[in-house]
C-alpha cells in the first residue's frame, strides 16, 4: 500500500489545492469591502493563477508517478516469470490429427536451428573465468541395469522417462554420453550423442491415408499409427483385442514389417539405427509428424522422404522425450499431451 501513496497523495492535493484558492481568494474579495470595479490586486491574481496551476500539477505529478509504479510492476512480473520457468498450465494438443502442422514445420526446423546458433555462440564465448561453473551432470539410466523381468525394465524406464522429462522441461540438459565404435558412424564431427538404448524397428509399407479411426475419439491417432502400436516386443493378440481395433486398423497391422531389435543412438541431428550391420539416419528435419505413445512403448515418425518408422521396447518413452526436446524445444515438453503419464497426470 506504501508505494501507492506516490500517486496517491498528489492526486487527492489536486482537489485540496484548488478549493483552498478558492477559498482564500473569497477570503481576499471579502477583504477589498466587496468592490469589484476596482483594479484587482495583485495577490488576487496569484491566487486565481494558483488555482489553476496547482491542481494541473498535483495531476501530473499522480499521472508520472503512476506510470512509474506500472512500469516497475511489469519488470517484476516478467522477471518473476523468468525465475519460474515455463507455466504448467500449458493447453494441450487437442488432438493429434489437428496438430500435425504444429510438430515440425519449416519455421519451428528454424526456430531450433537459431537457438543451437545461439547455444554455440554462448559457448564459445565463455571466458576463463567461467571455468568454475559446474559441468552438465550425466544421466544415470536406471533402465539400462541388467534385468531378466521385462516388467522391472519397463517400470524403471518410465521413471528415466520421467525423471528426464523434468529436467529437459527447464533446459537442464544432461551431459553428452560416450559411443562404442564412434568412427564407424558418418556424419558431422560435432555432433552431440545423447542416448543409447535397443528397440524393436519396423517400417511401414501400406496406404497412411486409410481411414480407420473411431468416430466418437477426435483424440485418436491414425489408423496405421494405431495399428504399428500394436506390433512390437511384447505385444500378444490378448493385448490387441484390448486395444478394440476396427477392422480396417487390423488390416493395416500386416503393412508394419517384422520389427528386429536394433541398437538406437539419438544425436542432436537425428535417430540413428543399427539395421542389419548398417546405420539407418532418421533426421529431425525429414520427420514430418511425431506419434509418441509413451503407454504403449511406441514411437512413430511419419517421414516426409522416406516410410514410417515405428520405434518399440520398453525405452521408447525415453526416446521420444529426447526426440521432442530436440526438435521442439523445451517449451513443447510442457504442452504435448502425450507425455501426460509422465508428467504423473
Amino acid at each position: 500500500m506504501t508505494r501507492h501513496l506516490k500517486w496517491l497523495i498528489p492526486l487527492l492535493l489536486a482537489p485540496l489545492s484548488f478549493f483552498g484558492c478558492a477559498w482564500v481568494a473569497q477570503l481576499t474579495i471579502a477583504n477589498s469591502d466587496g468592490n469589484l470595479n476596482t483594479q484587482p490586486s495583485f495577490g488576487l491574481t496569484v491566487v486565481v493563477v494558483a488555482s489553476i496551476m496547482l491542481p494541473v500539477f498535483f495531476v501530473l505529478w499522480a499521472a508520472v508517478a503512476g506510470l512509474r509504479l506500472v512500469r516497475e510492476a511489469t519488470r517484476l512480473r516478467i522477471e518473476s516469470r523468468a525465475a519460474d520457468g515455463p507455466q504448467t498450465n500449458a493447453q494441450p494438443a487437442r488432438s493429434y490429427a489437428s496438430s500435425a502442422e504444429s510438430y515440425l514445420t519449416p519455421e519451428r526446423n528454424q526456430i531450433r536451428a537459431e537457438r543451437r546458433d545461439a547455444e554455440a555462440e554462448t559457448t564459445s564465448t565463455h571466458s576463463a573465468a567461467d571455468e568454475d561453473i559446474a559441468e552438465p551432470e550425466p544421466f544415470v539410466y536406471l533402465s539400462q541395469e541388467p534385468s531378466t523381468d521385462p516388467q522391472i525394465t519397463t517400470l524403471t524406464a518410465l521413471s528415466d522417462a520421467s525423471s528426464l522429462l523434468a529436467l529437459l522441461q527447464v533446459d537442464l540438459e544432461p551431459a553428452p554420453i560416450e559411443i562404442i565404435g564412434r568412427e564407424s558412424i558418418e556424419g558431422d564431427p560435432e555432433e552431440v550423442f545423447h542416448y543409447e538404448t535397443t528397440l524393436f524397428h519396423s517400417r511401414f509399407t501400406g496406404n497412411v491415408f486409410t481411414d480407420g479411426n473411431q468416430e466418437d475419439d477426435d483424440s485418436a491417432f491414425p489408423a496405421f499409427v494405431r495399428a504399428g502400436l500394436t506390433v512390437g516386443d511384447a505385444h500378444s493378440p490378448a493385448a490387441i483385442d484390448a486395444l478394440h481395433l476396427s477392422d480396417a486398423e487390423r488390416g493395416l497391422i500386416g503393412g508394419w514389417r517384422q520389427p528386429q531389435p536394433v541398437r538406437v543412438i539419438v544425436t542432436d541431428e537425428r535417430v540413428l539405427c543399427l539395421v542389419e550391420g548398417e546405420w539407418t539416419s532418421i533426421r529431425f528435419d525429414d520427420m514430418a509428424v511425431l506419434y509418441p505413445s509413451p503407454e504403449r512403448r511406441g514411437f512413430i515418425a511419419e517421414m516426409r522422404t522416406d516410410l514410417p518408422v515405428l520405434l518399440s521396447g520398453p525405452t521408447a518413452p525415453i526416446l521420444a522425450v529426447w526426440v521432442i526436446y530436440l526438435t521442439q524445444g523445451a517449451e513443447w515438453l510442457w504442452e504435448d499431451a502425450s507425455l501426460d503419464m509422465l508428467r504423473g497426470k
